[in-house]
């Protein structure tokens, strides 16, 4: 072997292992990126399930709908509180049709509720003020129909149910 072909030899051989470099360092950082965006997710996620459970408003109507004799004390619920409450799930209805958190994850923690409220006639009777017909609460009630359809068919998954 002459030097000039060791050379060569030399030569594509580090050719070769800074692609491997390169790729493994391009996969390491894909690798981050993924994981901080999962982060993010999980943190943002987080802080919509406590305002759910920390605005006392939220609680309040939350432990209300999920009550059984609760009827008299949900038409009494101030119409602002209960606009607040709907814009909330709203919320969720808007980060699932935009793509931040699964149908599933979206109807396992926080599907019962809109569609408990969504299904509950004292919460809605406020001298025709408050109607699911009103096209505002278009995306409101799509949610809760389409939270509907996912729990006839729900089974848990763990693999579903991440971020």
């Amino acid at each position: 072997m002459s030097f000039d072909d060791f050379l060569k030899a030399a030569s594509f051989t580090a050719a070769i292992a800074g692609v491997g470099i390169s790729l493994a360092t391009f996969i390491k950082t894909l690798l981050e990126y993924i994981k901080q965006g999962k982060l993010k997710s999980a943190e943002f996620f987080s802080n919509i399930e406590k305002e759910l459970w920390q605005n006392p408003t939220f609680k309040k109507i939350g432990t209300l709908l999920m009550a059984e004799e609760s009827d008299k004390e949900l038409i009494n619920i101030d119409l602002q509180d209960k606009y607040i409450f709907l814009a909330f799930v709203e919320k969720i209805a808007l980060m699932l049709n935009s793509g931040l958190i699964s149908e599933d994850i979206a109807h396992y923690m926080f599907g019962y509720i809109a569609i408990a409220c969504y299904d509950n006639e004292a919460f809605w009777n406020d001298d025709k003020n408050l109607s699911k017909n009103d096209p505002y609460w278009s995306l409101f009630c799509d949610f809760c129909i389409r939270m509907k359809k996912v729990e006839g068919s729900f089974k848990y998954s763990k693999k579903k149910l991440k971020f």
